[in-house]
């Protein structure tokens, strides 16, 4: 791609150091999204979205997912662990509700999204229950 654009449209290339780890994460999730086509349109979206509303985040400074759906799923996760986790089925049953959808579309489209992009953890104890947290 030709950078031929001018002034303040010119495209910069910005270096930033990441950890391995972080950066294989975060292109599973674009390459499972259907909203970015690469990394770089994840990053400038994410760029853009900081831009358009620097005054966005909750209590401890955390941005929300981007995303709506994602973002009010995180809100009702929060409501829920006030401290500590809740069992997933709770967590699903709210959100399938809220969302008029099935527990399994639930945790598909909500819950592992959050857990994959850092703002849930889910946790089974031996028993094979699972119980989540977001992570704020």
């Amino acid at each position: 791609m030709s950078n031929q654009l001018v002034g303040e449209e010119k495209m910069k290339n910005p270096s930033v150091r990441v950890r391995a780890d972080l950066l294989a994460d975060f292109d599973d999730v674009v390459e499972e999204s259907e909203r970015w086509n690469s990394r770089s349109d994840a990053i400038r979206d994410f760029m853009a979205s900081v831009v358009d509303n620097p005054d966005v985040d909750d209590d401890d400074g955390r941005m929300p997912p981007v995303d709506d759906n994602l973002a009010e799923a995180y809100e009702v996760l929060c409501s829920l662990t006030v401290n500590g986790f809740v069992t997933e089925d709770r967590v699903l049953s709210v959100l399938a509700q809220q969302q008029g959808m099935k527990k399994a579309v639930a945790r598909q489209t909500l819950v592992i999204p959050l857990v994959k992009s850092g703002y849930a953890e889910r946790m089974s104890n031996v028993t094979g229950d699972t119980a989540v947290k977001a992570l704020q």
